[in-house]
C-alpha cells in the first residue's frame, strides 16, 4: 500500500508473487520489466509496427508520425512541435 502527497491510499500489486506467465501481456498489464517481459513486449511491438506500416495514415499529425512512421512535413512538423512543448514542459517543471 502507498500513501499518496495527498494522503490518498493506493492499493499496489505484489508483483513478485503473482502467479501469471511472464512475457507481453505481463510487461503491459502488470508492468514486469524483467529481461523475459522485457523481451515479449519487444517482439510484440515488432508485429504491431509493422502491421501500422502497411496501413495508411488515417490523420497527419503527431500520431501519423509515432504510430506509422510517416515522415511527410505534417507529420515532422507536429512531432517537432510536440517534442518542443515537451522539453519546455519538462524545464518548467524543474525550476519550480
Amino acid at each position: 500500500m502507498i500513501i499518496s502527497p495527498g494522503n490518498v491510499v493506493i492499493p499496489t500489486i505484489d508483483r513478485l508473487t503473482m502467479d501469471v506467465k511472464h512475457g507481453a501481456s505481463r510487461y503491459n498489464n502488470y508492468g514486469c520489466r524483467c529481461v523475459v517481459c522485457t523481451a515479449g513486449n519487444a517482439e510484440r511491438m515488432v508485429k504491431v509496427r509493422q502491421k501500422l506500416k502497411t496501413k495508411r495514415v488515417p490523420e497527419h499529425g503527431y500520431s501519423g508520425y509515432t504510430n506509422y512512421t510517416c515522415r511527410c512535413d505534417v507529420c515532422t512538423q507536429a512531432n517537432s512541435d510536440y517534442q518542443k512543448s515537451y522539453r519546455e514542459q519538462k524545464v518548467n517543471a524543474n525550476t519550480r
